[in-house]
């Protein structure tokens, strides 16, 4: 179930990690430097974010790139439109430790962000771990979806829901790997949870109290 970490930071590493889904993918720490793209669509990582050229064109004729035997941007990749900021104050060195390494204490107090809509501000840091932890395997019935080469798919459920009336918090001991059957199913409360029957981790602790949430109080009751 270990998966290695690489003792330096690689685009490779990084694609495979944020599911980018690039041909080719490379990583410099300041986003000013790097080798050529060989594959598309390729990406370029720095320490926060990333921009993708879905295709060579795209790469080649982007303004701010000074492409010769290597590509030098001068103005940082966090100066192209179209760059993505993965985290607005963790580096992808400290997300990837974190990933990998250490149980992320989550939210207690679940916050709200409101943008065009309200919506609550979760911790992705919580669901990544579990699903590392579980290798991508479904807690309930042990299948791993492969969605490509070394590349793995399961989602994070929230055994008692986030906010309304519920009131859930945002930790690992509130969070199950799911296959996405089962994560309709229980989103839906088409099935309790058996305790006895998850597939468990010793550094993953589930809350009963939220087991007998979901099995007291939401299982059977329909949601439209």
């Amino acid at each position: 179930m270990d998966k290695e970490i690489p003792k330096a930071i690689t685009g490779s590493y990084l694609n495979d990690f944020w599911c980018i889904g690039a041909e080719h993918a490379l990583y410099h720490k300041d986003g000013n430097w790097y080798h050529q793209l060989k594959k598309f669509p390729g990406v370029l990582f720095d320490t926060y974010g990333y921009i993708l050229f879905k295709t060579a064109d795209e790469y080649f004729n982007c303004p701010s790139l000074r492409i010769r035997k290597d590509v030098r941007v001068p103005q940082g990749i966090s100066s192209i439109e179209g760059y993505i900021k993965l985290s607005k104050n963790l580096p992808i060195e400290t997300i990837s430790t974190i990933f990998v390494t250490e149980k992320p204490v989550g939210n207690r107090l679940t916050r709200r962000t409101i943008n065009i809509t309200d919506r609550i501000q979760r911790d992705t840091k919580v669901s990544l771990w579990v699903k590392y932890l579980y290798d991508y395997t479904c807690q309930i019935c042990g299948i791993k979806l492969q969605i490509g080469q070394n590349k793995f798919y399961a989602e994070g459920h929230h055994i008692r829901p986030l906010g309304g009336i519920h009131q859930g918090e945002d930790i690992v001991e509130n969070v199950l790997c799911v296959c996405p059957n089962h994560h309709a199913l229980l989103d839906y409360r088409a099935i309790r949870i058996n305790f006895s029957e998850l597939r468990s981790h010793p550094s993953h602790q589930i809350d009963p109290d939220n087991i007998d949430y979901h099995n007291d109080k939401l299982f059977n009751i329909l949601i439209l």
